[in-house]
């Protein structure tokens, strides 16, 4: 019960190694000692629709804060004030917790939850009985069923270490070197006149002409051509590629 919880999601890019390992080591002593839940806080680098952020709260201890209040995906609008305001930090999504404090939250904001884990605890915990118990609950992310909901058992390390998601095309523009125009590409030639901003992708040679913060990107039997700031609206095109039986594109 008194073991360290780290829920790290697997395609994130992390780095450098020393100074993620230092925050981490943070996290797991502020968890260990004061019992509480923490996540890791990512200063924006842009007014980012695709991420979740966290209105950072009061100065505890180093790079800790408490978590003042969580914020959904916001519009662009939104996004950009929390960005000019400073006080709020993209939700990097990786949590660390003690296993019965964690347990203690759930029960706490997810009753439900809790009792069917009861369950299934109490059972012979085989594969029959973990699909039961997964079949029985409400799905639900950790952030709006707990984070959310447990107030000041919740703090926020202040990342050191860079931390992209690669969530949109548009975040490729941390990972890809860009040209003295701001053009980035990952093997592919592009010849550009007057273009800025772009992010190219293709077999082809590929020109551009008067354009700026495009998203161009080609795969063997498929091209996507988008401006970089409704990158985060590409769902909408894979809705109606589905709808037009056409998911073999996807």
């Amino acid at each position: 019960p008194n073991a360290i919880m780290t829920v790290l999601p697997a395609d994130h890019v992390i780095g450098p190694n020393d100074k993620f390992l230092a925050d981490m080591i943070t996290a797991g002593e502020v968890a260990e000692k004061e019992k509480l839940l923490v996540t890791f806080g990512i200063r924006p680098s842009r007014p980012e629709t695709g991420y979740g952020y966290i209105e950072v709260g009061e100065h505890i201890s180093g790079t800790v804060f408490r978590a003042r209040s969580f914020m959904e995906k916001p519009n662009r609008k939104k996004a950009k004030f929390y960005v000019d305001s400073g006080r709020y930090l993209w939700n990097s999504g990786m949590f660390v917790f003690r296993a019965d404090v964690l347990m203690e939250r759930i029960q706490h904001c997810l009753p439900e939850l809790y009792s069917a884990w009861e369950v299934f605890s109490a059972s012979g915990k085989d594969e029959t009985a973990l699909k039961d118990f997964y079949e029985s609950v409400t799905p639900v992310s950790i952030d709006y069923g707990v984070m959310e909901k447990s107030g000041g058992s919740t703090v926020l390390v202040a990342a050191s270490f860079k931390w992209n998601d690669v969530g949109s095309w548009e975040a490729l523009d941390d990972l890809w070197e860009p040209d003295e125009h701001g053009n980035r590409t990952l093997g592919s030639r592009v010849i550009a006149i007057r273009a800025e901003g772009n992010t190219v992708h293709s077999k082809k040679l590929v020109s551009l002409l008067d354009v700026e913060n495009l998203i161009i990107i080609e795969t063997d039997d498929a091209l996507l051509i988008c401006r970089k700031d409704r990158s985060q609206e590409i769902k909408s095109l894979v809705h109606e590629i589905e709808r037009l039986g056409l998911s073999e594109y996807l």
